[in-house]
Order: C-alpha cells, then sequence, then structure tokens
C-alpha cells in the first residue's frame, strides 16, 4: 500500500537527475526532507517554476522505492531575494547553512520558523550582514553548537577573555591562549557582548555596529560553523566574487 504525506516546506536545494527530472531537498517543521519531482523540467508539468529555491510551498509525498512528489502548492516564492544579486547571494548561503548543518527528518519547528523568517527579513534589505550572523548563531545554538561565551571554555575564568578557539567552541582567556593559540582569533569586547545579545535578539533588532566588529563577528562564527560541518559553503565563493566586481 502506498503511503501519502503532506507537508509545508521551502526548497532548499534542486538539481537534475536525468533528461526531465529533479531532486528537490526542503526544510520543514518535521527536518529536511530529500524528494524525486519526476518530469518538473517538462514545459508542460504543472509543477514548473512552483519548486524552485526559495520557494515556500505545501507539498504531497507519494514514498515507493523512492520518495515521489505528487502535488504542489506555492504559499510564497520570496521573488525579492531572486531579483537582486546581493540578497540572492545572501539567501543561497543561508539555504546552504541549512542544509549542510541539518540531518534529515531532524525534528525542529523552531529552526523552520527560522528560515522562513529569516528569508522574509533579508528580503526587506535592513542591515542583510547583521541579520545573517544572528540567524548563524540562532543555528548553531538549536542544534546543540553554542559556543561557550560567558567564560573562558578552558579554566571557567570570566577575566581577559579576548580570544575564539573555534576547536574549542568557545572563549578563551589569556593565560590559556598560550597552549591553545592554534585556530584562535582575537575576539573584540563588542563582538562578545553581541554574542551574548544574539541569545535573545529578535531578527528584526535595530542596532548600528561598526565594520570592524561586524567582520570580527562574521570570522569568529564561520570558523566556528565551518568547524562543525565538514561540507564546503560554496555560497560564500559567490559572494565574495559579487563583493569583488
Amino acid at each position: 500500500m502506498l503511503k501519502h504525506e503532506k507537508f509545508k516546506g521551502i526548497v532548499i536545494k534542486t538539481y537534475p537527475w536525468k533528461e526531465a527530472d529533479k531532486i528537490i531537498i526542503f526544510i520543514t517543521p518535521l527536518g529536511k526532507i530529500k524528494a524525486f519531482a519526476p518530469g518538473i523540467r517538462k514545459i508542460t508539468s504543472k509543477k514548473l517554476g512552483k519548486l524552485e529555491l526559495f520557494s515556500y510551498v505545501y507539498f504531497m509525498l507519494e514514498s515507493r522505492k523512492i520518495t515521489l512528489i505528487k502535488q504542489v502548492e506555492l504559499i510564497y516564492a520570496y521573488k525579492a531575494l531572486r531579483s537582486n544579486l546581493h540578497l540572492f547571494s545572501r539567501g543561497c548561503y543561508l539555504l546552504e547553512l541549512f542544509n549542510n548543518l541539518l540531518e534529515e527528518r531532524e525534528v525542529n519547528y523552531e529552526i523552520f520558523s527560522l528560515l522562513k523568517n529569516g528569508l522574509k527579513i533579508l528580503e526587506k534589505e535592513n542591515n542583510l550582514d547583521l541579520i545573517l550572523r544572528i540567524i548563524e548563531y540562532k543555528l548553531i545554538s538549536y542544534l546543540g553548537y553554542k559556543p561557550i561565551t560567558n567564560c573562558c571554555v578552558v579554566c571557567k575564568s570570566n577575566l581577559n577573555l579576548k580570544y575564539f578557539n573555534p576547536i574549542l567552541g568557545g572563549i578563551l582567556c589569556s593565560s590559556c591562549l598560550r597552549k591553545n593559540n592554534l585556530y584562535s582569533v582575537f575576539i573584540y569586547p563588542e563582538t562578545l557582548n553581541l554574542l551574548n545579545l544574539f541569545a535573545k535578539a529578535d531578527l528584526n533588532i535595530k542596532i548600528k555596529i561598526e565594520e570592524e566588529i561586524l567582520n570580527n563577528l562574521k570570522e569568529i562564527l564561520q570558523k566556528y560553523i565551518q568547524n562543525c560541518s565538514p561540507k564546503k559553503f560554496n555560497s560564500l565563493d559567490f559572494e565574495r566574487n559579487l563583493k569583488s566586481v
């Protein structure tokens, strides 16, 4: 007997299969789901245009030897993210971030809401880099990788906290740096304050941050994320190339 399931989710990755088919990866409230969309690349397909990157959809799956997408209903397309290269590059990074860090069928409603709301806020084009940093921090925290930022990760001291070590997953004091200087990154006091703020911060937060602090924050979080996930982030290369144009 065939099993049918209905979900709502956001398309985070697609890739072609054979001549007219695609494999689609979704983030849903029930986790990451991979499914097969037969015939979707044909111009006569009813699913054509509904399963592109960023598409927020209702979809029905039919489980056989492989999982097939049988029905699709578009809820929201996030069109602004597709019409602006800078928004597109940041949106693609978010999709890749969630895809690289999440396992299939790992239920987490907060993670789905984080992606859905984060993409919506990116469309407004305000404080893009700050929003990305907050999302990064919240995602790794939801997944159990929250970095230790209130004391030294080694000796538990809360004095002279001046470095972040992505391998150890937290802040180092000046004394412990001597034995753990490999991969450690200097962290500004303002950056440390932001990390502690992000635990409770809303994605709509409105604060002004100096570019030097934002760059420090980005370096620390992305080195830590790359330590959490061995997968390459191709979207970061795209963003760097875009900035150089």
